[in-house]
């Protein structure tokens, strides 16, 4: 996190990254920001939408993660795209009884492993209640510590759900993850699980609104939130 403040902190601006899901990240921020004495005022600068469905689809069918030995997420996001994909039969699992590489281990961050519950991991596999099914989350919630808690690879293949970013530039770091992966010895293979995109042109419009007050600090939880900020303000600029 990116964080410019003042010493008297009587409101904040918080760069919401996920306007959609009032439950994930930007909500959890926004409650500690309150009970540390702040008035957060949600300025959101990109928006995450789903993606086509079809794109997971080759990884959802039966069989489909029978070559990898593991699944993991970097977001929330993430795992509600490949819940949405999964299908609902426990007979067409993309886990089969065929699997070799088991137990398979499913990564994820912080609470965001609370969405990996007995429903999702059921619909991976089938037996997943019988040990056929891990999940890690690392100490350290974080994609470095995600990648040090799995380990050597050993030249297995990874499966990494992660985001398409349009009409911003991509922050590095899902580039430099995958990377941290490859490096560890194991075959990253991205899936395009969600899109992320800027908020558009009125995005700012809370932040030099006639009424507005100056803030006192402004937070950030990604680069694509500050590029999401100053392509707003450059907008805004023009329109004055």
């Amino acid at each position: 996190m990116t964080k410019v403040s003042t010493d008297s902190m009587e409101s904040t601006i918080e760069l919401d990254s996920s306007p959609t899901y009032p439950l994930g990240y930007g909500g959890q921020l926004h409650a500690i920001l309150q009970q540390r004495g702040a008035q957060p005022l949600p300025v959101p600068t990109i928006a995450i939408c789903a993606h086509d469905p079809d794109l997971l689809r080759p990884f959802v069918t039966p069989g489909a993660l029978d070559p990898f030995a593991a699944l993991v997420f970097t977001s929330r996001s993430g795992i509600s795209a490949l819940s949405r994909a999964l299908p609902s039969s426990p007979a067409r699992c993309p886990i089969s009884d065929a699997a070799s590489a088991l137990p398979f281990t499913v990564v994820a961050l912080g609470s965001d492993a609370d969405l990996l519950d007995g429903a999702f991991l059921s619909r991976l596999c089938r037996d997943a209640a019988a040990g056929r099914v891990s999940v890690l989350v690392p100490d350290v919630p974080t994609p470095a510590g995600l990648v040090e808690a799995l380990g050597s690879g050993s030249g297995r293949r990874v499966l990494c759900p992660v985001p398409d970013v349009v009409s911003l530039r991509e922050p590095p770091v899902v580039p430099g993850f995958l990377a941290g992966l490859e490096a560890a010895g194991w075959v990253a293979v991205r899936a395009p699980a969600y899109i992320m995109s800027w908020a558009g042109p009125r995005c700012a419009e809370a932040l030099v609104a006639a009424e507005a007050a100056p803030p006192d600090a402004v937070v950030f939880t990604s680069t694509a939130e500050v590029e999401g900020l100053l392509k707003g303000l450059e907008n805004e600029c023009m329109c004055t």
